[in-house]
């Protein structure tokens, strides 16, 4: 059987403008402000989904422009998602991972 593969959009998924607007006054930015910008409980929800598909996930995010993919797996893995390897879409100038 094929692994299922789940392609991460992080804006929007992983964070939203509830949990953003928990920082009143603060604008917030890649790649200074990472790790705050994602919302635990919904990588939670992500890592449960993993867990219960066994899919590889895929970074198909603007975030990959502005951090490396070895650094967005440990942002991940820091808030609890549980990855052997991320995969990354290749964009301009980018080779597949």
């Amino acid at each position: 059987m094929t692994q299922p593969v789940l392609f991460l959009d992080i804006d929007g998924v992983l964070n939203s403008a509830a949990w953003l607007g928990r920082f009143p006054g603060r604008c917030l930015t890649l790649p200074g402000d990472a790790a705050e910008m994602l919302d635990p409980e919904a990588v939670r929800r992500l890592e449960r989904i993993r867990q219960a598909t066994g899919c590889r996930v895929v970074v198909s995010s603007s975030w990959r422009h502005a951090l490396p993919l070895a650094e967005i797996e440990r942002l991940l893995r820091q808030h609890g998602l549980r990855v052997e390897h991320l995969g990354g879409v290749p964009g301009q100038g980018e080779a597949a991972a």
